[in-house]
């Protein structure tokens, strides 16, 4: 066990990998950046967003920050962002991604209509899509346009679309190359 976290460096060079192997290096490589990818959307939310935030840290803050902390979270904010005009339908396509929701069309509903299992958890996963949509603009990461009594269009702001971008570059992913070694293959920072 080295560094008390338990994993070895994993070496990913496709050369050293027989043809068989590759899922398991895809496999490998999925996972390392996972976990590096949650720690870098941690450390940027708590230097980037929460220490810039005005509120003194009252119960209610550690909540909020809680709340933002999740994965659940990071997956909404992610897709609020691919859903904004931040994103550009070229980078889309050139990502292999596709927008779910036209444009003016993204709401909480919507978003829990595509996310909820089953028409039983509906309710549920609303609620805690709110939740999170409220105290992400709470932070000023998410805006609220309201059309209508019942229709709330959000979106990501300039704020996600700069932590999002501050996330890539501390994780230093870079697209345009074959990785020679990963990240430490280690769980998620827990530390508050």
């Amino acid at each position: 066990m080295r560094d008390g976290v338990g994993h070895e460096d994993v070496l990913l060079t496709a050369g050293a990998v027989a043809a068989d192997d590759i899922e398991v290096l895809g496999a490998l490589r999925m996972g390392a950046n996972y976990f590096t990818t949650k720690n870098a959307y941690r450390s940027v939310l708590r230097h980037e967003v929460f220490s810039a935030a005005l509120a003194p840290r009252t119960k209610d803050t550690v909540s909020h920050e809680r709340t933002l902390l999740q994965d659940e979270a990071q997956q909404y904010l992610t897709i609020l962002w691919k859903e904004s005009h931040f994103v550009s339908d070229k980078l889309l396509a050139k990502a292999g991604v596709a927008r779910s929701f036209l444009p003016g069309e993204l709401t909480c509903h919507a978003l829990a209509l595509s996310a909820a299992a089953t028409a039983e958890d509906l309710g549920k996963v609303y609620k805690r899509i709110q939740l999170i949509v409220n105290t992400a603009h709470s932070y000023g990461l998410i805006s609220k346009d309201i059309r209508g009594p019942k229709k709330v269009v959000i979106s990501g702001t300039s704020l996600l679309h700069n932590v999002m971008l501050s996330i890539n570059r501390t994780v230093s992913l870079d697209l345009t190359q074959e990785p020679t070694v990963a990240p430490r293959f280690r769980s998620i920072d827990v530390a508050g």
